[in-house]
């Protein structure tokens, strides 16, 4: 039996493997389709002109070897960029696919919110979750493909970051609102969150908003009578959805204006599904595993001459 697993699990990690070098092929052919001079593009990717290309013997500078014919590339799956970015293993691989997102972003129908997504999960796990905001920010390209969902996105890792100051919490989500401008309704219960995290009160305006706001906001029902198969399926098609809204199930309680909202009870009772569906189909919790693998402190370095312990903690 234990032969057997580790042949499976080898097995696995070499079609993961193989996923992730084609993902990596389909994007680099049809970046490098981008970079070819569009006045060479006739030659390197039309069949006809192939023995005219060769007989040219042009150099490519920048790859440092000769042009030679090319098939026209296909567009690349949307999963295709997410596979190379959840592939990442280090700041050095995190740099290169946040260039690739940078470049795709500046082509038409490619990068999606998803996208964006996937780079700031990877980012929170490497300990580059503030640098990653300030790209996305500084980048047009990427701010105009930004949606309510990122900016939700966003606030729920400002929720999960046990190092920050309610003060600068807040400070970060209206940075976050500035730069992108497309909040919802969850939006604003995620900001009410922050507060309730840190067992202060709503600001009355905010609490005005939410409980005043006639914003529709739909919340999947989910049915716990299904198969395995069909239970796994729902747990991919509603896992963000739940690490969205799991902030607002813990903390809405703790504020009785907001926990008597149909609103909020509708999010509260999907957050308790969801879980029963994790159990079910025996995943740990999702939003644990999310506060488990994100990293917000900085790197032990070496103590400084002349300072003590808690002022070094202090700095961070």
């Amino acid at each position: 039996m234990l032969r057997l697993h580790r042949s499976f699990s080898c097995s696995c990690k070499s079609l993961q493997q193989a996923s992730a070098s084609l993902a990596r092929e389909q994007i680099d052919a049809y970046v490098q389709y981008f970079r070819t001079p569009k006045d060479l593009r006739p030659l390197v990717y039309r069949e006809k002109n192939a023995s005219h290309l060769l007989s040219r013997d042009l150099w490519d500078e920048v790859a440092k070897k000769r042009v030679v014919p090319l098939e026209p590339p296909t567009v690349p799956s949307k999963s295709a960029l997410i596979k190379i970015i959840s592939e990442c293993t280090d700041g050095e691989e995190l740099k290169e696919s946040r260039d690739l997102l940078l470049e795709l972003s500046k082509k038409p129908n490619y990068t999606s919110p998803d996208h964006i997504d996937a780079f700031l999960e990877k980012s929170a796990q490497l300990r580059k979750f503030p640098h990653a905001l300030t790209f996305i920010y500084s980048q047009p390209s990427l701010r105009q493909r930004l949606d309510s969902h990122n900016l939700n996105t966003i606030l729920v890792y400002l929720y999960i970051n046990d190092r920050k100051s309610l003060l600068n919490s807040v400070s970060k989500a209206q940075v976050a609102l500035d730069k992108i401008r497309k909040p919802n309704a969850i939006t604003d219960l995620l900001r009410a969150s922050l507060y309730l995290k840190h067992n202060e009160q709503v600001p009355a305006d905010l609490k005005e908003k939410i409980t005043s706001s006639t914003e529709a906001v739909s919340v999947p029902q989910l049915s716990l009578d299904k198969s395995i198969g069909a239970l796994s399926r729902d747990y991919n098609t509603y896992k963000n959805k739940y690490l969205e809204l799991a902030p607002i199930a813990i903390e809405s309680s703790k504020d009785e204006a907001l926990a008597s909202l149909q609103t909020v009870k509708d999010i509260t009772q999907f957050a308790q599904s969801f879980k029963q569906l994790q159990d079910k189909i025996q995943l740990k919790d999702a939003f644990s595993v999310l506060k488990s693998k994100s990293i917000f402190r900085r790197p032990k370095q070496p103590s400084q001459e002349g300072k003590t312990a808690e002022e070094e903690t202090k700095e961070e």
